[in-house]
């Protein structure tokens, strides 16, 4: 029996990392509609009951202040219901990956031969009918000059990259930790398909990650290895090499840079502004509620996209309202008040599972700590996964202070 649930944990895992949302509406995942069969086991935990009566709570205080203040009752029941599910599926997955952690730590061995394994499998396809499953074609300069962006079977090249962050932090830790050719070329495998994305959300969430993971360890502990210069040394470098030429790439730093590169801003800037000009409508300390951004958005997001494209950004060619970015979002439906509330349990977590106190949870939680802030969804049951990833000790070799017994991928 025991062999089985192991299995089917394998088999769960692969799942999360490869076909989560293959040929599925998103925001619903695989793993997010199996952990549905976990509540049973869930709810004979005390502290997950608290956690459910606490979020319950919450979603009557909020839902009471949204009807008082008029919402569109289709969208709200629709949207609350489904923030229910995810707030249920998450809490299940944490139980059932707390209780795996010995599987888990297992899984991330061989994961970068099943991306690499996977990737290898898209360039092939790149070349028959089957190419839209793994490539989008991205113009960066919005001036036809299409570049293939590989997403990995999922729908959209920036999820692809988020989602396979933990083995990406995983692999440079074990190379940075016990320097060896094995280790590099794992490393390679799985930054390959990475770098393939071209999400520049998660480069620039990675370098700051980084940069503020050794920092904030340095001022802690007064540790600091030498090693850990060289993954942010090399992305400095790479980032001088592609501007040495020009190219689709180098010409989007440079719109960066400028504050004129369209998708950054639309992340970033822009999110947090509709952002608080649809909590304007409605409440700004409380926000519109749950699935009013389709209405509201008719009357905010719409006409300030639209002044600039009318066509590119109409009803036909954009039907369905939303903002890219999970924190922006948050300050929309909930208010500053969500906002508040957001950020304080994040915090609550970073000092109840000590994610300070290791390597890989503390990269980790700083990289979607700030990846919040230039993109996301607030429905998106990937990045709580990613969260739960971040403070859970899956592995004890990467902690501070300790003796480091390096996992081997043999």
């Amino acid at each position: 029996m025991g062999k089985i649930k192991n299995l089917l944990f394998q088999v769960f895992g692969y799942i999360h990392f490869t076909v989560n949302v293959l040929l599925i509406v998103p925001p619903l995942t695989y793993t997010s509609l199996f952990s549905t069969l976990l509540l049973p086991k869930m709810f004979k935990r005390k502290s997950v009951l608290i956690g459910l009566g606490v979020v319950s709570s919450i979603f009557v205080f909020y839902s009471i202040i949204h009807f008082i203040n008029g919402v569109d009752l289709n969208y709200y029941l629709k949207s609350t219901l489904f923030m229910c599910f995810l707030s249920f599926s998450t809490l299940a997955i944490y139980v059932y990956l707390e209780s795996n952690l010995n599987e888990l730590a297992k899984l991330f061995k061989f994961l970068p031969f099943v991306v690499f394994g996977i990737f290898v499998l898209g360039i092939g396809a790149y070349f028959t009918d089957f190419d839209h499953l793994f490539w989008k074609l991205h113009n960066f300069e919005a001036q036809g000059q299409s570049i293939p962006r590989y997403m990995g079977l999922s729908y959209e090249p920036s999820y692809y990259a988020l989602s396979i962050t933990p083995v990406f932090i995983f692999c440079l830790l074990k190379l940075l930790f016990n320097v060896t050719f094995r280790n590099l070329g794992i490393f390679i495998l799985v930054s390959i398909p990475i770098l393939a994305t071209l999400s520049f959300g998660f480069f620039i969430a990675s370098f700051i990650a980084l940069v503020l993971s050794f920092g904030l360890i340095y001022l802690l502990f007064k540790e600091f290895k030498r090693v850990l210069i060289w993954p942010i040394a090399m992305i400095l470098v790479s980032l001088v090499a592609v501007n040495l030429s020009d190219n689709a790439i180098s010409k989007r730093i440079e719109l960066i840079i400028n504050g004129n590169d369209t998708s950054v801003n639309g992340r970033t800037v822009e999110a947090f502004y509709l952002g608080y000009k649809c909590a304007e409508q409605k409440s700004v300390l409380m926000g519109i509620g749950p699935g009013q951004i389709k209405i509201i958005g008719e009357e905010v997001i719409r006409p300030y996209y639209a002044a600039w494209a009318p066509i590119g950004y109409s009803k036909e060619n954009w039907p369905i309202l939303s903002i890219p970015n999970s924190s922006a979002e948050t300050l929309a439906i909930y208010g500053v008040l969500g906002l508040i509330l957001r950020f304080t349990f994040q915090l609550f977590l970073f000092f109840k599972f000590k994610v300070y106190r290791n390597y890989f949870n503390l990269i980790l939680f700083i990289f979607i700590f700030v990846y919040q802030l230039m993109g996301g969804f607030i429905t998106s049951s990937m990045e709580y996964v990613l969260w739960i990833f971040a403070i859970l000790p899956i592995f004890p070799e990467f902690n501070l202070k300790q003796e480091k017994k390096i996992i081997s991928f043999r």
